[in-house]
């Protein structure tokens, strides 16, 4: 019974350390309302940009010049927006460049501490 104990105890204390050394993040706990600053990781999903029903998803960090770089448009500035200005912003910017002609757009922040990898899936989830 005590070894099954401590066989549990040694396999989360191994769990955590490889999740924390992943950087396996979730996006920080904040309001659309809080602002972005240079060094947060965001990710930006955007709707219908290599077809139709298909999303780009992309996570950078926010540069010392307060900008992100994205697919087909190039520089935007991030930092000092909330995460709904940006996503305006980033829709905007899509439509103007005549891309996506209705297009949707989410951001999501995962703080400065994040890493700009994406949390890899075990080999056998689907």
């Amino acid at each position: 019974m005590r070894s099954a104990y401590l066989l549990t105890i040694v396999t989360l204390a191994c769990l955590v350390s490889f999740v924390a050394s992943r950087g396996i993040a979730e996006p920080i706990a904040t309001t659309k309302h809080a602002t972005l600053n240079a060094g947060d990781v965001i990710e930006v999903t955007i709707g219908d940009l290599v077809g139709v029903g298909v999303e780009t998803t992309k996570r950078s960090r926010i540069g010392e010049n307060g900008n992100i770089s994205l697919p087909l448009i190039g520089s935007v500035k991030a930092a000092g927006l909330t995460e709904a200005e940006l996503e305006k912003s980033i829709a905007a910017e899509y439509k103007k460049a005549k891309l996506i002609e209705k297009p949707e757009v989410s951001v999501k922040n995962f703080g400065p501490t994040a890493s700009t990898q994406p949390a890899e899936k075990p080999h056998n989830a689907k």
